[in-house]
């Protein structure tokens, strides 16, 4: 690794240099590995000198450690005295001493910080050596030589005015110290606490007490010295500088004012001025308008005196004018067979045909789309979030690795953004799949077209499919393409198709494999479980919410209640309840049985209270849900009449009891049991992601479900719950009520008259119907209507075989796109128009009628325009500034209003032209028989006449449609934020878990540079390791070339990066660092 970073190192040297090559040469990469070398080879002898001085200093052999010392590894830079190799020797004694308590022995950082200090010790003793002979000289002599000696700048004190008394105080110091004087040694101490002696008269110092020592003697100290410098006169002065500048700063302004006296009247008496100005003309604007107003008002006044006294009368002749030519023009509408020009022009401003109807066909056709890409997106948001929590607990058993987490919680991320980013685009991009398609990809769709709609219309394919795929596979069939296939009932067709599909599937199951009426119970067809699931996702999957939503939240947040009915439990509970309020033991046993807990009176009232709030909850709960049953899903209903007729139908003999029981099973306990139980999880209940239900709420909402559970299928409580037989009574009063429930339930219209669909409607309808679907799922359906066409379409001349052999095989996504590497590709969605193969060909006349009602549009457009008061024909035929006015009036109006229609089209610059225009496509319509000018075009007036009048119907249909979609897409992305929140939640979890793999025991820090601008230090905890811990973890197994014995002097330093789970591992051994390298654990 070293010769490879040395080898990096020297090329980028090479580049940084600007050489025109940069490839390393023979020499080079000789000169790299000799250096390399030579650094081990300086490492090996450096280990063999820690492993001498270790030894020495275990053995206190003053000269093993001399020698050892000598290696350039330790930085001694001079030569070791006798006198000095003490000090040295009592540092690393103290240091072994040390390591020698923690395992080890002394490392290199160790011995290097003992060899400074000493240094620093020995250089601070000799100079105080040097500046006490220095002042002893200073004593002895006479005192002008001590001023010449004091104002020395050796002596580290700057000479001022002040000498004089400076030196008088350090001859009074000085005759004190010699009269305390008796022998040349005086103890001193380091910086550092090291003691030493020192003789003032032969100017020499011992690390050890030299044998003539006497405890009486003293110094000056320098510390003293300095002590004696005057320092008042400081103060005094900053505060002189201090009035001074301040004194100067006032009499400059003052100055600056006197000098400029002129101007500053002038621009006072200006701005004076200016103010009485504008109060002037202020008072002379208000008297101008009062004077205006005062003579306004005076006429005003005389008109309306009079028009007061008859103002009753003029309010109804009125009123009584405009109603009746209002209701005699409106009776024309609709009674005459031909209104006249006039009539429709006046109520034609009620069509709008050409702004509000486009707009909201739009909003309806992008709405159901929307919608369907927003519960696709819910399913693969709730099918990851139930991955990522079995991920987790994987994690927290240490199963997987944290990478693995990692990366599904990225897929989770790109997966939410990805629907962001494509809700953003919006219907710029709705069909971008359509217009990436090849030309044989285009073919191909024409033909799924043909097949999708075929699927739809005849639910025997889809029925009989389902139970030829295997178990699994029929699920995930289910689970995706069905839903899909029917757009997930956005709409009526398709919810009408869906549920007849349902119908057609459960009667096939009931009829093939049902033996007894229980089977669809303890079987859970798979039906039951679509229809359930397609009742709490589409379009009434706020049902359970608004049935049960308000009493499940108000047991919720009762803090109190509680339904404990289990003897035992609430024996435990009242005894840690007395113990806690007495502060004393209890002297009740700590284990009962259900027989001796109730033998206590204060258990029964316990046990029969919560029992009496469980009846009262449970009651309030059937009293809901047998209230709401208008708010049930018509499809869940629609199923459990057909699921009850159908087993009367196969299982005649059986009691009408057992075929409610089964409808029980299916409304209540598949449908609304679980939405009681877990109300978190079926979206009953907002709760944040980091909150879930305490257990003792779970507790009391499972009691309820228990009960009404028992209820429905009249189970009651038998000998193993003695206690608990007094409900059995209130079971059965329970479930009558619930068996007149079930029973009115199987009570609902058939589908066709629900949804008011029958036999033409398909062949009515204005739009065909689109379905939103993904190129897999197509192919994946294709690819199952192949296998298994014989047992669906068994008939050789049914059309499913030809529209199969249209097809042909299978392709692959890369024959629609042309591109099949890239992994979204099999996702892309496309928009199908589904299309009858074998409905009647249109005729010629299709371009006409389009015509005619291009036409009839364009009318609608300019109609308010039109002044003429005879027909359409004179109208189109005067030219009128008024009208030109008028049109272009109204150009404005709907431009500010943002509407858009062909009378605003680039083609329509002027009313003229859009006249013109008119006239041409009358001109047409009167060559192919439709109108005629001899009437003045009076079809086309009296068809709009018909669209005004159907007009009213027909938006109150649109309106409720829109209002359920955009409920139903609201409601959708309320789920999705609430997905989105869980995602976050997972991914604050996962960062959290990286960034408490950077917590460690010490901090270092490392410099972070953006760019050639250095950043401030961000701190890092580091963490060490020993080798022998690690190999005691079993992380570690082996070290090449060194024993087990040595791993407590190897270390390992694990720092982690700027990058969260990016970390830098260093190995040390005896402190000599050998290797570095970078580990990342999110790669995987």
């Amino acid at each position: 690794m070293k010769y490879w970073q040395a080898l990096v190192a020297f090329r980028k040297n090479e580049m940084a240099d600007g050489l025109e090559c940069s490839v390393l040469s023979y020499t080079d990469i000789q000169e790299c590995i000799d250096v390399i070398n030579h650094q081990y080879d300086e490492n090996n002898m450096l280990i063999l000198a820690l492993h001498d001085l270790n030894t020495a200093v275990e053995g206190k052999d003053l000269k093993a450690m001399l020698r050892a010392l000598q290696n350039p590894g330790f930085k001694v830079v001079e030569c070791i005295s006798s006198t000095d190799a003490v000090l040295y020797f009592r540092h690393l004694l103290h240091g072994w001493t040390q390591k020698r308590k923690e395992g080890t022995v002394l490392w290199l950082e160790d011995v290097q910080s003992a060899v400074k200090q000493v240094s620093d010790e020995i250089h601070g003793a000799r100079v105080a050596c040097e500046l006490l002979m220095k002042m002893k000289t200073l004593q002895d002599s006479n005192q002008p030589s001590r001023k010449t000696s004091v104002s020395a700048a050796k002596m580290g004190i700057h000479e001022n005015k002040h000498d004089p008394k400076f030196i008088s105080a350090l001859e009074e110091w000085c005759l004190k110290k010699d009269t305390g004087f008796l022998c040349p040694w005086i103890i001193h101490r380091t910086r550092n606490g090291s003691e030493f002696y020192m003789n003032l008269e032969l100017c020499t110092y011992s690390w050890e007490k030299p044998a003539d020592f006497l405890s009486k003697s003293d110094y000056l100290a320098q510390k003293q010295i300095e002590n004696m410098r005057v320092e008042k006169w400081l103060v005094e002065l900053q505060a002189r500088c201090r009035g001074y500048l301040l004194r100067k700063q006032v009499w400059d302004r003052l100055e600056f004012f006197y000098q400029h006296t002129d101007t500053i009247i002038k621009i006072q008496a200006w701005w004076r001025s200016v103010v009485q100005r504008q109060k002037y003309i202020t008072m002379i604007t208000e008297q101008r308008e009062r004077k205006y107003a005062e003579a306004e008002v005076y006429k005003s006044m005389v008109c309306l005196d009079y028009y007061k006294t008859q103002e009753h009368k003029i309010i109804k002749i009125q009123a009584v004018w405009r109603g009746y030519k209002l209701r005699r023009m409106f009776l024309s509408l609709f009674h005459e067979p031909q209104p006249t020009f006039k009539v429709v022009r006046s109520f034609v401003h009620h069509l709008d045909f050409n702004a509000d109807d486009y707009r909201r066909d739009l909003q309806l056709q992008n709405l159901r789309g929307q919608v369907v890409q927003t519960i696709r997106h819910n399913q693969q948001l709730a099918q990851q979030l139930d991955a990522m929590d079995v991920k987790i607990g994987l994690l927290v058993h240490n199963r997987i690795t944290l990478q693995d987490v990692v990366k599904h919680g990225t897929n989770l991320s790109e997966l939410s953004k990805q629907h962001q980013l494509t809700t953003s685009q919006g219907e710029a991009n709705g069909n971008r799949g359509i217009k990436s398609l090849t030309r044989v990809g285009r073919k191909l769709l024409d033909g799924y077209q043909h097949m999708f709609y075929a699927l739809q219309t005849t639910p025997s394919y889809l029925a009989k499919l389902i139970f030829c795929l295997p178990l699994s596979r029929s699920t995930r069939f289910l689970e995706t393409v069905i839903l899909t296939l029917f757009n997930f009932g956005s709409n009526p067709r398709e919810e009408y198709l869906l549920l007849k599909l349902f119908k057609t599937a459960l009667e096939e199951e009931i009829r093939c494999k049902f033996t007894k009426p229980s089977d669809a119970v303890t079987g859970n067809p798979l039906v039951l479980r679509m229809v359930v699931n397609y009742s709490r996702q589409m379009p009434s999957q706020n049902a359970l919410r608004d049935i049960v939503g308000p009493l499940i939240v108000k047991v919720l947040e009762d803090k109190t209640i509680s339904f404990e009915t289990n003897p035992v439990d609430i024996f435990k509970s009242w005894r840690n309840q007395f113990e806690m309020e007495t502060g004393n033991s209890s002297n009740l046993p700590y284990s009962v049985t259900d027989v001796e807990a109730l033998a206590y009176e204060e258990i029964q009232n316990k046990l029969n209270s919560g029992i009496r709030r469980l009846q009262h909850s449970t009651l309030l709960f059937l009293r809901r849900i047998v209230e709401s049953r208008h708010l049930m899903p018509y499809g869940m209903l629609y199923i459990a009449k057909v699921l009850r007729n159908t087993l009367m139908d196969k299982f005649s003999n059986a009691p009408e009891k057992e075929i409610l029981k089964v409808v029980g099973n299916l409304i209540y306990y598949n449908y609304i049991n679980s939405a009681i139980v877990a109300p978190d999880a079926f979206d009953i209940m907002d709760l944040p992601p980091d909150r879930t239900l305490s257990n003792n709420q779970r507790r009391n909402l499972a009691s309820i479900a228990k009960i009404l559970q028992f209820a429905a299928s009249k189970k009651g409580f038998g000998e193993e719950s003695k206690h608990l037989m007094c409900l059995n009574s209130f079971i059965i009063e329970c479930h009558e009520i619930m068996k007149t429930f079930f029973r009115e339930c199987c009570n609902v219209e058939e589908l066709e008259e629900h949804f008011s669909m029958h036999e033409f409607t398909e062949a009515t309808m204005i739009s065909r119907p689109v379905l939103y679907i993904s190129l897999q799922e197509i192919c994946d359906t294709h690819e199952l209507l192949l296998k298994y066409q014989h047992l669906i379409a068994p008939d050789p001349s049914d059309p499913l075989h030809e529209l199969l052999k249209d097809l042909g095989p299978v392709p692959s996504i890369g024959t629609f796109l042309g591109n099949g590497r890239d992994a979204a590709v099999p996702k892309t969605e496309v928009c199908l128009t589904l299309v009858n193969k074998f409905e009647v060909p249109e005729n010629d006349h299709q371009g006409i009628n389009k015509l005619f009602i291009k036409a009839k549009e364009l009318l609608v457009s300019i109609f308010p325009c039109l002044q003429g008061v005879g027909t359409l024909h004179e109208a189109l035929l005067v030219e009128s500034e008024a009208e030109e006015r008028l049109f272009q009036q109204l150009l404005h109006k709907h431009q500010q209003r943002n509407i858009h229609n062909l009378a605003a089209s680039k083609s329509c610059k002027s009313l003229q032209d859009c006249k013109l225009i008119l006239r041409d496509y009358l001109t047409k319509l009167e060559l192919a028989g439709l109108v005629s000018s001899v009437d003045g075009y009076q079809s086309i007036v009296s068809a709009i006449a018909k669209d005004i009048c159907s007009k009213r119907r027909h938006r109150e249909l649109q309106r409720k449609e829109l209002q359920e979609l955009r409920l139903t897409k609201q409601n959708l992305e309320k789920k999705t934020k609430f997905y989105e929140e869980q995602i976050n939640y997972y991914n604050q979890y996962i960062q959290k878990c990286l960034e408490n793999l950077n917590t460690g025991k010490r901090n270092v820090h490392i410099r972070k540079s953006s760019g050639k601008q250095p950043e401030k230090l961000k701190s890092k905890l580091t963490l060490h390791y020993t080798a022998a811990k690690l190999h005691e973890k079993g992380v570690l197994l082996e070290v090449d070339g060194l024993p087990m014995t040595q791993f407590r002097n190897v270390q390992f330093e694990i720092t982690p990066s700027d990058h969260n789970g990016v970390f830098i591992i260093s190995g040390k051994f005896m402190g000599v660092e050998l290797e570095k390298v970078e580990i990342d654990i999110q790669v995987s």
